[in-house]
């Protein structure tokens, strides 16, 4: 299947099966609802209540994150066999372990993938030279894109009963094989979620309302990005 075709296909999906929005519009109410918290918290001011602010990021932070990775590997399930929500849920909990060392993984990663920036900016701090942090964040760029390209079919490798090594290895292999494909896809993902962010903007200067509809409008973009990836793979694997 070509990629235009691909693409068109996860729209009609989408068209075809609106029940596919849900996993992602709730772990978006979930996570927008702890956006907020965090910020209630950092509004009230205080040594105190600064530190239960950062106490209660560390010890959320790994939740919101397996939400994320468990609504992928679910939607997975939905594109690959179309159950309902509550089969797919089921299937989705059943691979919880695995998915709690993704989970613990990507957050190791994120912070990997990210220090280049840090790094920029302490040099730029020090040095007073921009130059740093641009350089940093050009590496995190590149760093970033090319770890989306390897993960690219993670949640379907899931799907598929993988462990957490044979997912990721399944998942780097296809995406080899298909890599003109997956680095366009990888670059139509960049670019929605581009757009996606300046919605975001536009949204934001009304107020926490505008906040949040542009994280459902995210959410909305997301959740076409996460279709494409399983209907990839189950063209490659045909």
């Amino acid at each position: 299947m070509k990629l235009g075709d691909i693409l068109r296909d996860s729209f009609r999906t989408l068209l075809d099966q609106p029940k596919m929005f849900v996993p992602r519009l709730v772990s978006t109410s979930i996570s927008t609802l702890w956006v907020l918290s965090l910020l209630g918290f950092s509004g009230t001011g205080g040594m105190s209540l600064e530190s239960l602010n950062w106490l209660f990021y560390l010890g959320s932070a790994p939740l919101i994150m397996f939400l994320g990775v468990f609504v992928s590997v679910m939607l997975a399930e939905m594109v690959a066999e179309n159950p309902s929500l509550r089969k797919a849920f089921s299937r989705a909990l059943s691979k919880w372990k695995t998915l709690v060392l993704i989970s613990g993984g990507l957050l190791i990663s994120t912070l990997l993938i990210y220090l280049p920036v840090a790094l920029g900016l302490t040099l730029a701090f020090i040095s007073g030279q921009v130059f740093f942090i641009w350089l940093g964040f050009i590496v995190s760029l590149i760093l970033l894109f090319g770890f989306s390209i390897a993960i690219f079919f993670l949640p379907v490798s899931v799907s598929e009963g993988g462990g957490l090594m044979e997912s990721v290895l399944d998942s780097a292999k296809t995406s080899r094989t298909n890599s003109r494909e997956v680095t366009a896809l990888t670059l139509f993902s960049f670019l929605l979620l581009g757009v996606a962010f300046l919605m975001q903007g536009a949204l934001q200067t009304i107020g926490a309302i505008g906040f949040v509809l542009s994280r459902f409008v995210s959410a909305v973009t997301t959740t076409y990005i996460l279709v494409v990836s399983p209907k990839m793979y189950v063209a490659d694997k045909e």
